[in-house]
């Protein structure tokens, strides 16, 4: 796979995934800065430099104006970049949040975490292990009613009863296993946060933030739906826009390459190409809805003079001219029209112009290798270089340490048993039929395979196999014994040894000891 990395989680208990290191992390940074300064590609007739100015001084106004001044920054401060969906997600996402936090803390910069609510909720539940640490078995968790499938942004909270409720419903499920999980002590923020606007994305947020104050975090935290509500990303958004064919035929073509690198035939991975219809409209890299109807429909686009016809497929559409098209993108979110970017247009404007170092998590790292593709083939340049972080940390339970070999050896071994009975068998120890048996299998295996006693030499190998084996049946059944006791470990190690676990199901302290070690930069 020329020209395609790999990126894998850690397998081990406090693995760390982190590329580049710590410290060539803060060398690209810098790096990034640089290369922005000089970039050539323009949008919507604006310099790289010149927008990333703006977005970045817009991003600013709507921190304070959502959570209080962001004092002591500007438009010109290193900023450092992540995100994710408003999610109770496993501690190898927040290990991202410390990195951002401290990688900014060390540029003299900021942090900036974006909620990505353009992506929908589909889920309002965690999985947790429940029973005996020996034989554990799964349970999903609760914390507020399921609906119909919406964007994060306009997912309000639909049992606030439920959502109240959650940390009883986890110590519950974790009893035995785990004493105090965290859940119970950033909750607080939880109740909080439901006084509010009511949004399920703002509740789920406010417990992870409760958790970063222990390492005095100060990032900065903004929904996505924010910054594409400002000027600079509209001009970012304007350019993909109007040139829509274009950019529909850079976006798969990149996709078609990274399959065939990959050798993958399912068109929906890693992505679906972005569609074309009988009647000249493209999809574009962008989510529309709106106050009217949350249903969340890509963007499409068609090509007019010196504009485009935006639509949503069911009815909705507007002229955008490319002489005030931003300006047109404002006035259509005055009446309520809701345009985000999906996930690869979002790193894109995130790399290009707010920046100066994007932490992806695996999953991101892996897609993005497609936007840089994608921006080499469009803008003749790939986005400044990003950085990738992960980290493996499972639950701290004991598990029973039985000295048993793994399935596989005692598979292995069982089948050997089978039609190899022979080789456990004690001649000093065994009877006469047993040593007969030993004898007219041995003479059975070193006659010379003919067509003409193939089969016979076959039966007598058989029969012995079958005489020999209630010679080695205890050897059997405490063979089949410890297969079925290393099945129940492997199960239990899936159970509670998942890496995917909620960071709400883990100790408080314990947790924050350990992620603050793995990220040696302050």
């Amino acid at each position: 796979m020329a020209g395609y990395r790999r990126f894998r989680a850690p397998t081990t208990d406090g693995g760390m995934l982190a590329d580049p290191g710590w410290d060539e992390q803060l060398k690209l940074l810098a790096e990034n800065r640089r290369s922005r300064a000089a970039s050539q590609v323009r949008w919507s007739g604006v310099a790289t430099a010149e927008l990333a100015l703006s977005a970045r001084r817009q991003v600013f106004a709507k921190a304070a104006a959502a959570a209080g001044p962001a004092g002591g920054f500007d438009a010109e401060t290193p900023l450092v970049v992540s995100g994710h969906q408003p999610e109770l997600f496993h501690p190898g996402v927040l290990i991202k949040n410390l990195a951002l936090d401290r990688l900014a803390k060390r540029a003299g910069g900021v942090g900036v975490h974006l909620v990505i609510d353009s992506d929908l909720c589909r889920s309002t539940s965690i999985v947790a292990p429940r029973g005996p640490a020996e034989r554990p078995t799964h349970e999903s968790l609760v914390y507020d009613t399921v609906g119909v499938a919406t964007p994060y942004e306009e997912r309000r909270i639909g049992d606030e009863e439920c959502l109240r409720a959650f940390p009883a419903t986890v110590e519950r499920a974790l009893a035995g296993l785990i004493d105090s999980p965290l859940v119970t002590g950033v909750w607080p923020a939880v109740g909080q946060a439901v006084n509010g606007p009511g949004h399920l994305a703002t509740v789920l947020s406010a417990a992870r933030r409760a958790l970063q104050a222990d390492w005095l975090d100060r990032t900065i935290e903004l929904p996505l739906s924010a910054v594409c509500d400002t000027d600079g990303f509209r001009a970012f958004a304007a350019e993909l826009l109007v040139r829509c064919e274009e950019v529909r035929e850079a976006y798969n073509a990149a996709l078609a390459d990274y399959r065939v690198a990959h050798r993958l035939r399912t068109p929906a991975q890693p992505l679906p190409d972005l569609a074309q219809d009988g009647g000249g409209r493209v999809e574009t890299p962008f989510w529309v809805w709106s106050n009217a109807s949350v249903e969340r429909r890509p963007l499409l686009a068609e090509r007019r003079h010196q504009g485009v016809i935006l639509s949503d497929g069911a009815g909705w559409s507007a002229d955008v001219s490319a002489n005030d098209a931003i300006a047109r993108l404002g006035e259509l979110r005055h009446t309520g029209v809701k345009i985000r970017s999906r996930a690869l247009a979002t790193t894109l404007f995130c790399r290009w112009l707010l920046a100066d170092l994007f932490l992806h998590g695996i999953g991101g790292a892996k897609y993005d290798q497609v936007t840089d593709a994608w921006s080499q083939r469009l803008l003749g340049a790939a986005p400044p270089p990003h950085a990738t972080l992960s980290a493996t940390l499972r639950l701290p339970i004991a598990r029973p340490t039985a000295d048993v070999s793994t399935p596989a050896e005692l598979r292995r071994r069982l089948r050997t048993l089978a039609y190899h009975p022979e080789r456990f068998v004690e001649r000093d120890q065994a009877g006469e039929r047993t040593l007969g048996w030993l004898d007219r299998k041995w003479r059975a295996i070193t006659l010379a395979k003919t067509p003409e006693n193939a089969a016979e030499r076959h039966r007598e190998i058989v029969a012995a196999n079958a005489a020999l084996r209630s010679a080695v049946e205890p050897i059997r059944a405490a063979a089949e014994a410890s297969l079925s006791a290393a099945g129940e470990r492997e199960h239990a190690d899936r159970m509670i040894g998942s890496r995917e676990n909620s960071f709400v199901l883990f100790p408080r302290d314990w947790l924050v000891e350990r992620l603050v070690a793995m990220v040696p930069i302050g």
